[in-house]
């Protein structure tokens, strides 16, 4: 009979261990970084197309034109295929743990779209450019988002009750320094909520959470010291 797995059954098979191991041992190295900061642009970019994992990345900068905004374009899309292939190699269940981590990126898109909506410096172009949908949002969920309204768009992420304040804050001054840790706030409130489902093997994840959850308070409280908020 086949087993059916409930979305916090986090498995740890050797497959999907063996194949991160991989992927991990094809990270660019902190010598890699020493190295690159003595090089210009072009030579960082030739260092990149020797390596396999960037190579057709790279074909495209050449193409589009070497630039600051072409490159960043390049390793958004590197980094999208490298989270598609982690889904690809993991089982069900353990997709469920990639997928909570990633939607950190729907917080990052939804902060874009805000931005490109609020600020006159930003066109629908640039949006496109900036996003990053690897969390539970499409392209094309994105971009229907863009047609409505700053208020509409917090109201499917934003317990509108509890922000409130901060809600009609930023509505009223178009300021995103008002509403960026709400998202953020948010997104951490609904990790420890659906991280309390996950297994006693995933204690080390679980811990990587927590660390993470305190860097964030530590970086609120310097920004509220710094700018006397």
């Amino acid at each position: 009979m086949k087993k059916v797995h409930k979305p916090w059954d986090i498995e740890l098979d050797p497959y999907t261990i063996t194949r991160v191991r991989v992927m991990k041992s094809k990270l660019l190295s902190k010598n890699d970084y020493d190295q690159f900061e003595k090089k210009s642009v072009e030579s960082i970019i030739k260092s990149l197309q020797e390596r396999e994992e960037y190579v057709d990345d790279i074909g495209d900068v050449i193409k589009e034109g070497i630039t600051l905004k072409s490159i960043e374009k390049c390793l958004i899309k590197n980094l999208a295929n490298s989270f598609e292939k982690l889904k690809k190699i993991s089982s069900v269940a353990n997709r469920y743990l990639i997928s909570l981590y990633l939607k950190r990126f729907d917080v990052y898109n939804v902060k874009t779209l805000l931005r490109t909506k609020t600020e006159e410096s930003f066109t629908e172009k640039d949006f496109e450019d900036l996003l990053l949908p690897y969390g539970s949002l499409n392209k094309s969920t994105l971009r229907e988002m863009y047609k409505k309204s700053e208020e509409e768009i917090l109201n499917e992420f934003v317990d509108t009750t509890k922000y409130n304040t901060e809600i009609r804050k930023f509505l009223n001054t178009k300021k995103m320094t008002e509403i960026e840790d709400v998202l953020d706030s948010e997104y951490y409130r609904n990790l420890i909520k659906e991280s309390y489902k996950l297994p006693e093997q995933t204690k080390t994840i679980l811990e990587f959470f927590a660390q993470e959850i305190d860097i964030y308070n530590l970086k609120l409280v310097l920004k509220k010291i710094k700018f006397k908020l």
